[in-house]
């Protein structure tokens, strides 16, 4: 996940830029999964955007800001299904994982 004023990036250049960045990870290819998201209906002025990264190689090493907490693991999808039913406490990665399903052969 990353932050933009989206003057000088599109939300999928962000999407991008932040999994090289954070992951070392660089996607062929992207699919927005819309629509765009709000962080909380109620009390939030701030939207997320849902992108797939598709056929992703590692092409260089992550590059960490100290404010973050980032760990990079491959997991399997069926894994990653069940983790986000019963152990995420991420509440927009079920979010992501239930809209990318119609993209993932399973």
């Amino acid at each position: 996940g990353g932050t933009a004023d989206f003057k000088g990036e599109n939300p999928e250049e962000v999407a991008g830029r932040e999994l090289l960045e954070e992951t070392g990870y660089q996607a062929k290819g992207m699919i927005f999964l819309p629509p765009p998201m709000w962080m909380s209906g109620r009390n939030s002025s701030t939207r997320f955007f849902i992108f797939l990264g598709l056929d992703c190689e590692k092409v260089k090493q992550a590059k960490i800001d100290l404010s973050e907490q980032v760990e990079t693991v491959l997991i399997p999808w069926q894994e990653w299904v069940e983790f986000s039913h019963t152990g995420n406490e991420e509440p927009s990665n079920p979010i992501a994982t239930f809209k990318a399903m119609k993209y993932i052969n399973q």
